[in-house]
């Protein structure tokens, strides 16, 4: 029996992108929020980060096994962190060199 889906193709690359874009703008609101003084994106990066983790259960619905639904579905959110954490480093260690040492307290927030 073949349970591999026959279409998995841009939709699904695209799904993935989309994923790991969600999860890195989701963790790196605190950023956004102190160079624009806009908060506007707090609410903005909440519905983001809820979107994030919803896409890779609507990107799974192909798979017609449950086991293999949900092995498909924590492969992509363990593609989304690594993309995230990768670029999540880059832009805390960018915002650290522009704060410190006077701006200390904003770094911590943005790393918490």
């Amino acid at each position: 029996m073949n349970t591999f889906p026959r279409k998995l193709t841009a939709y699904h690359t695209a799904g993935r992108a989309i994923t790991g874009i969600c999860a890195f703008f989701a963790a790196n609101c605190y950023p956004l929020v102190y160079l624009t003084r806009q908060a506007w994106w707090i609410p903005l990066a909440i519905l983001v980060g809820i979107a994030g983790n919803l896409l890779p259960l609507l990107l799974a619905l192909p798979w017609k096994s449950r086991r293999l639904k949900a092995c498909y579905h924590g492969a992509l959110c363990l593609e989304a962190f690594l993309f995230s954490t990768t670029l999540t480093v880059a832009v805390q260690i960018w915002f650290a060199t522009d704060l410190l040492p006077d701006g200390w307290v904003h770094l911590l927030w943005s790393i918490l």
